[in-house]
């Protein structure tokens, strides 16, 4: 029975995100992986620098649907851990790229965009659990068949809705950081001509339903 919620959660997931928020989703994570491995194929990193963007890139590839299915799953505190590890991710790479990384120190959030700082709060509230009024709106039941609080995973469209909304912003940074390392490693060839369509196609797609924060226009 708590398999089956599970499922039905992430049914539930599936029809109120639906195509139009998904697909460019699947969009986003597909071209980034063929950046990536297109990149690893053919060429090497020039200095310490593109050579920490590339582990950067490749932790981040090893997990690149977690946060996405914990979402769908309904299983949002543990989302929110994982997106706050993403969240990281990008800052690092911002970091690395502007020579403000400091060995073995978590990223500075003032180094990250501006208009994503809230959202950091926010995950680091949902994933630090030390505030029980949080563990408790997240966790809390009100149903014929079940009130209280318990483990049985729900699909919270307020939550929901908020995780999926920071967790498009940050695949869509990453994807124009990996085009930025792309560009760095292989320059302006036919790879990275496709890829360009494809971010320009996933930024107006989210741009058009409100989804995603004040960021670059798109690449020309």
């Amino acid at each position: 029975q708590y398999n089956l919620k599970g499922q039905q959660t992430h049914n539930e997931s599936i029809d109120f995100f639906g195509i139009e928020m998904l697909e460019p989703l699947e969009i986003c994570d597909s071209t980034i992986l063929f950046l990536i491995f297109s990149a690893a194929e053919k060429h090497f990193a020039k200095d310490k620098m593109q050579m920490r963007k590339m582990l950067l890139v490749t932790a981040y590839l090893q997990g690149i649907n977690i946060s996405t299915n914990l979402i769908l799953e309904g299983n949002y505190i543990k989302a929110s851990a994982t997106l706050k590890q993403d969240y990281e991710t990008i800052v690092r790479l911002s970091e690395v790229h502007t020579n403000r990384a400091k060995e073995g120190k978590t990223p500075n959030v003032q180094n990250g965009p501006p208009t994503y700082r809230e959202m950091y709060g926010y995950l680091n509230d949902m994933a630090h659990i030390a505030k029980d009024d949080i563990l408790n709106f997240v966790l809390k039941h009100e149903s014929e068949n079940l009130k209280g609080v318990s483990p049985v995973k729900k699909f919270h469209k307020i939550i929901a809705h908020r995780l999926m909304s920071y967790n498009i912003a940050v695949k869509v940074e990453m994807f124009r950081q990996c085009l930025n390392l792309y560009f760095e490693l292989a320059g302006e060839d036919k790879v990275y001509e496709q890829a360009i369509v494809y971010y320009n196609s996933v930024h107006a797609s989210y741009s058009k339903i409100g989804l995603l924060y004040q960021m670059g226009a798109q690449i020309n």
